[in-house]
């Protein structure tokens, strides 16, 4: 087998990959806060306002929040589907659902 040596370039490219992703996930997430009153992308603040809300009977809300991660892992699972799956399109299958989604959650506000 054999393996690329690890460099200093590509050291740097991956640190400032790993920077442009946080910072994408957390404008993400800020924005659908602000948005939508729910984390879109780091489910760890959907989690703890599903059991905050549901501890003080705040179902509605908590139900909210639970669509939430109900619709992450939902992707996960569908995302996942399709990365394994033999379709030779499977790759432009996933992105053209997540720009329908993306449109359709843009249009509705």
């Amino acid at each position: 087998m054999l393996q690329t040596p690890v460099t200093k370039q590509i050291i740097r490219a991956q640190i400032r990959l790993a920077i442009l992703l946080a910072a994408t996930a957390g404008y993400v997430d800020a924005y659908g806060l602000l948005t939508y009153g729910a984390y879109v992308s780091l489910m760890g603040g959907n989690t703890t306002q599903t059991g905050t809300d549901a501890a003080v009977g705040s179902y509605v809300s908590a139900g909210h929040a639970a669509l939430a991660i109900f619709c992450f892992v939902s992707g996960i699972i569908l995302g996942t589907l399709l990365t394994y799956s033999k379709s030779q399109r499977s790759r432009r299958a996933a992105f053209g659902l997540a720009a329908i989604l993306s449109f359709w959650m843009i249009r509705d506000r």
